[in-house]
This record gives C-alpha cells, sequence and structure tokens, in this order.
C-alpha cells in the first residue's frame, strides 16, 4: 500500500472512532460512571503535554518547568484549567522574551 493511502486509512479510521462517541451520546448526559474520567481527560492532556515539551535537546528547559508550577498553582486556587493556561503560556513568553534580551 502507498504510505499516503495508510495516512488516509489511518485519518478515517480515527475520525470515525470519535464521531461515533459523539453520534452515540448526541442528546443524552453522560452516564455518572464517566463524568469523573472524561472531567479528566483535559488536565491530563495537558499534564502530558506539559512533561514531553520539558526537555528540549537533551535538558530540561526551566521557562517551561516554571510555566507548569504557575499553572498548577493557578489551576489549584481558580480551579479554572483554561486560566492556568493562560498563566502558564504568559510566564513562557515573558520568559522567552527576557532570555532574546
Amino acid at each position: 500500500m502507498n504510505t499516503a493511502v495508510v495516512f488516509a486509512l489511518a485519518g478515517i479510521g480515527s475520525y470515525l472512532i470519535r464521531a461515533t462517541m459523539l453520534v452515540l451520546l448526541a442528546g443524552r448526559p453522560l452516564p455518572k460512571r464517566l463524568g469523573t474520567p472524561v472531567a479528566l481527560i483535559a488536565p491530563a492532556a495537558v499534564g502530558a503535554l506539559t512533561v514531553s515539551s520539558m526537555s528540549r535537546a537533551g535538558r530540561v528547559d526551566m521557562s517551561i518547568v516554571a510555566a507548569a508550577v504557575i499553572s498548577f498553582v493557578v489551576v489549584r486556587r481558580s480551579g479554572r484549567l483554561t486560566y492556568g493556561l493562560i498563566a502558564g503560556f504568559a510566564v513562557v513568553w515573558v520568559l522567552a522574551a527576557l532570555a532574546a534580551l
């Protein structure tokens, strides 16, 4: 099989798997058993992305570590993941700008 065909089929399969959940649950509330796990998906994804981006070229980027700490504190105090993301991005941008000076 051609590489492009494999990528296209994988993309279509991924889309169908995600769309199936949306179609099956459309207009219905989530079962209580799924409420907590679904609520934890966004923080887990953000944590995984943060940890994977902490290391650049084999060394730890301290601006990312600082942003992760600030984001954690903001989310714990506010309870809002969006505020933590905004605070974390702001810390990374400010530290990057200061490093460029």
